[in-house]
């Protein structure tokens, strides 16, 4: 973790512009790592924040706001504390991604649980990130 980094989560850092979240949705790669479904996207222009992310639960599988509402929190906490990992590698390649995070069970998940799939889930992003960016590297040179 660099001396930058902050452990907050600001407005900055969560989508809410419709157009951007379609973008996202539209463009962006995906992946489960169980409890979670990510959905990102890699912007090379200039944004507030390194990172931006959205936390979507339906309603079909969680009934009740206050258990989306739970679950919902778990992922934003969990982004929040380990967000750090991915913004290193994002800077370091002058990188902006956009993610959304949604919950796939129809339980109601620990924090253990969130916490093991989010950070592997920034892991597989900061891999994909550096091996994109030297893949771009190596056809440049050629």
């Amino acid at each position: 973790m660099t001396a930058s980094a902050t452990y907050g989560l600001t407005k900055g850092e969560r989508l809410h512009l419709r157009d951007e979240i379609s973008q996202v949705f539209s463009e962006g790669k995906a992946f489960v790592i169980y409890p979670l479904r990510v959905v990102y996207l890699l912007h090379d222009e200039e944004r507030e924040a390194q990172s931006a992310m959205l936390v979507s639960v339906a309603k079909k599988r969680f009934r009740r706001a206050v258990r989306r509402n739970r679950v919902k929190r778990l992922v934003r906490e969990s982004f929040r504390l380990h967000k750090h990992m991915l913004n290193d590698v994002l800077r370091e390649h002058q990188l902006h991604a956009s993610i959304a995070f949604m919950v796939v069970t129809d339980e109601l998940p620990d924090y253990r649980a969130v916490e093991k799939a989010m950070i592997r889930s920034l892991m597989r992003i900061a891999e994909r990130v550096a091996r994109h960016m030297k893949e771009k590297g190596a056809e440049t040179c050629v």
